[in-house]
């Protein structure tokens, strides 16, 4: 993980000292290069965690497009899956950078096995189902996907909800007694897809 912290792009670095929680200062005087937050954005960054058993922390960070106009609704009356999120196409499963998935714990993620590590997520929605991609690049602005990098895929139903979320949001249900275990939850307008998460 240390080679991102010195990567290039800056936008990068950010986002995963964003995901770890830290605050990082460094001194132009010593030569290290500062990394400046980025201006704010219409989609501003968004997370969601969620501490498991075995010391395994799980995080996700996220674009999450939502309402500036306060008269306006903030999916902006627009249909979202099927038209805004096109059906069958990959989705950066939020706005701007990639969505990031980190976890300081091997992880039984939608039934199959996920390392320890960091990672894009992005999904391919469909009426009926999305498929959850995990892939291996990190820091990449959301459109430059990479199929070749793609560690595992997941296929899991969805649950259309009578609330409406105007805001594209990503939570974490509250573990099980044990801690081994949790949920992933995605929602946008009537839509909610939920995997589920357990410690290996």
């Amino acid at each position: 993980m240390r080679n991102l912290f010195y990567s290039s792009r800056r936008s990068a670095a950010f986002i995963v000292l964003f995901a770890l929680g830290w605050t990082a200062t460094t001194s132009p005087a010593a030569g290290q290069e500062v990394v400046l937050p980025p201006k704010p954005r219409v989609s501003p960054m968004a997370a969601a965690q969620v501490m498991l058993d075995k010391g395994t922390f799980v995080r996700i960070i996220y674009g999450s497009p939502r309402r500036q106009d306060p008269k306006a609704t903030d999916k902006k009356e627009r249909v979202i899956f099927g038209q805004l999120v096109p059906y069958g196409q990959v989705w950066r499963l939020g706005a701007n950078e990639a969505t990031m998935l980190v976890s300081t714990g091997d992880l039984e993620f939608g039934g199959k096995k996920l390392p320890a590590g960091v990672y894009s997520l992005y999904a391919i929605p469909e009426k009926d189902k999305w498929t959850l991609i995990v892939n291996k690049s990190v820091g990449q602005w959301g459109t430059q996907y990479d199929e070749t990098q793609d560690l595992l895929r997941i296929e899991t139903p969805v649950t259309p909800t009578q609330e409406v979320h105007e805001a594209f949001a990503i939570s974490f249900d509250k573990p099980d007694e044990q801690k081994s275990g949790s949920a992933m939850n995605m929602m946008w307008e009537n839509t909610k897809v939920t995997v589920p998460i357990k410690v290996l």
